[in-house]
């Protein structure tokens, strides 16, 4: 078999877990971003908790018509509340940190969400946060 065959495929490999690798990389900016004191919108801001990383979120893809709802649904994940935000640009996920602390600190900082999925595909980054539905217990 020639040696450019056997490439095709490790490359292939290789590309594909890089992106999760860079996505992970943001989850983590976001919660370190959440648990330091800081500033949005000109005021202090408290610190929030850690948001669980969801695969299912990360495996949403929002587009040009695409409803958030929709997706959530389609991913088979219930929300009882979700937010989705996606900047075009950054090369790294430091610097898609940069952009969306700045422009969504209230979205990022906001104590009633959970979990989160972020995806980055090409120059695309995109972000899921959400609240799962607590479904409780029947008493007994």
């Amino acid at each position: 078999m020639p040696a450019f065959t056997r490439l095709v495929p490790l490359v292939a490999v290789l590309a594909a877990a890089t992106v999760p690798a860079r996505a992970d990389e943001l989850a983590n900016l976001i919660n370190a971003y959440r648990a330091a004191p800081g500033n949005c919108d000109g005021l202090p801001a408290a610190p929030a908790g850690a948001l669980t990383v969801e695969p299912a979120l990360a495996r949403i893809r929002i587009g040009p018509g695409t409803f958030l709802e929709s997706a959530l649904r389609d991913a088979g994940y219930e929300a009882a509340h979700a937010e989705a935000i996606t900047v075009t640009g950054p090369l790294d996920a430091r610097e898609a940190m940069q952009v969306i602390g700045q422009k969504y600190c209230r979205t990022l900082r906001a104590a009633g969400f959970a979990a989160i999925g972020t995806a980055h595909v090409g120059n695309d980054w995109q972000i899921v946060l959400a609240q799962p539905v607590v479904i409780p217990p029947l008493p007994d």
